[in-house]
Parts: structure tokens; C-alpha cells; sequence
């Protein structure tokens, strides 16, 4: 049986390269903020959620891709590869960089 391959967004400490969070794209179309850095409480996910939903994403992905994972009850994973590497993109486009509580923060796509 094939490993379920996980992709997400990782968010690095601008200055230092350390991980503080990490964004999952699940195949059910839903999107999941989880803090890795000790010492960072979760609402500091609040402000980068925001950007996304008014800038990036004007709609969930399970909605976005609502056929699809009508037929195929999850999302296929170029998919989900594509839209973490867009919202990276994203990301790391902005003016003024992400921030995670007092990190500053820039976008990875990765697969784990």
C-alpha cells in the first residue's frame, strides 16, 4: 500500500531558518495551521490566516475544488501541491513579510 504523502506550507524564521509553523493541505480540501516553535501560542496563526482568506483564497479549497472531491472524495495530490505552492508564492510576495507571533517569517512548499 502507497504512504500517504502529507503537503503543506512550512514557515521559517526569516533570520535564523528555523521552523515556527506549518500549514497542511489536507486532501479533504481543509487547510491545518500548526505551530512547531516552543513558546508560540496557535492564535499567533490568526493575522497570516486573515491575509489568505481575503487575498489568496476568496473561497475554501473544498469549495474551490467542490467537483472534484465530489467524484473522488479527496483531493489528488498535484493539487494540493500546486495550491501550497501557490500559497508560498504568495507568501512570500508580500510587501511586508508574514509574521508568527514576534518571528518574521517566509514560506516553504514541502511534502513530508
Amino acid at each position: 500500500m502507497a504512504r500517504k504523502l502529507n503537503i503543506g506550507v512550512r514557515l521559517v524564521d526569516t533570520d535564523s531558518g528555523v521552523q515556527i509553523g506549518v500549514i497542511k493541505f489536507d486532501s479533504s480540501g481543509m487547510l491545518i495551521y500548526q505551530i512547531v516553535k516552543a513558546g508560540v501560542q496557535w492564535f499567533a496563526f490568526k493575522p497570516v490566516e486573515s491575509i489568505l482568506k481575503a487575498k489568496w483564497m476568496k473561497q475554501p479549497l473544498y469549495r474551490k475544488h467542490a467537483k472534484l472531491l465530489d467524484k473522488n472524495k479527496s483531493l489528488p495530490q498535484k493539487i494540493l501541491v500546486q495550491e501550497a505552492k501557490s500559497c508560498a508564492e504568495y507568501l512570500n510576495s508580500l510587501k511586508t513579510p508574514p509574521k508568527l507571533g514576534r518571528y518574521t517569517v517566509k514560506a516553504q512548499m514541502v511534502r513530508w
